[in-house]
């Protein structure tokens, strides 16, 4: 399955960056951050349609998307045109994506911005809070209950919005006790990449 492939790269990848940047140094740098952007506010307005635009290069499914690809212009594109918040994927192997791109979206959007990433580490919530992240995706099918738990109690500590991704009923019921505030329902299945519109 593609998503088994995306979770065992994603624990070696990790594991690199933990060799490079601390947890302990992550940790200590996140007292001197500037407040989040509040992003349930931003994607909740009921004076327009709220669009969470996506910088994203490639993906297993479609391959090479933008090929002249510039995360700091797309975001600019975006929130010149109404965009209610940013999502920046953060996978390099699989969506040739780079942690970095969050904080070159950063330094030129106010708009709030989530990382997009497969989160199995506390590690990448912290990273994610110290690139500039003001929201965090949680993907309840690689997590088991405790983990979330775990996760958005972390979450709320750093002042981090989290959405909470579900495929099925299975998802649901993993997560249906717990205190979150965003539940996004994707209609794409991880373990093949097929897509079916009536899930949601």
């Amino acid at each position: 399955m593609i998503l088994d492939e995306i979770v065992d790269n994603k624990l070696k990848e990790i594991a690199q960056r933990k060799k490079e940047i601390s947890l302990v140094a992550l940790k200590s740098r996140i007292a001197t951050l500037a407040p989040t952007r509040d992003f349930k506010k931003a994607i909740s307005s009921s004076a327009k349609i709220n669009i969470i635009a996506e910088i994203k290069k490639s993906s297993p499914s479609a391959g090479l998307i933008r090929e002249d690809f510039d995360p700091a212009k797309l975001a600019t594109t975006y929130e010149n045109n109404g965009a209610s918040a940013i999502s920046v994927l953060m996978d390099k192997k699989f969506f040739s994506g780079d942690p970095k791109n969050l904080t070159k979206v950063r330094r030129v959007s106010s708009l709030p911005i989530l990382a997009k990433e497969f989160i199995l580490d506390e590690y990448q919530i912290y990273e994610a809070r110290v690139l500039g992240a003001d929201a965090i995706l949680l993907i309840a099918r690689i997590l088991d209950r405790e983990n979330l738990r775990k996760y958005l109690d972390l979450a709320s500590r750093l002042d981090l919005a989290c959405l909470v991704e579900i495929h099925e009923e299975e998802g649901w019921e993993k997560i249906k006790d717990l205190s979150i505030d965003i539940v996004g329902i994707n209609n794409r299945n991880l373990a093949n990449f097929k897509v079916n519109l009536k899930l949601s």
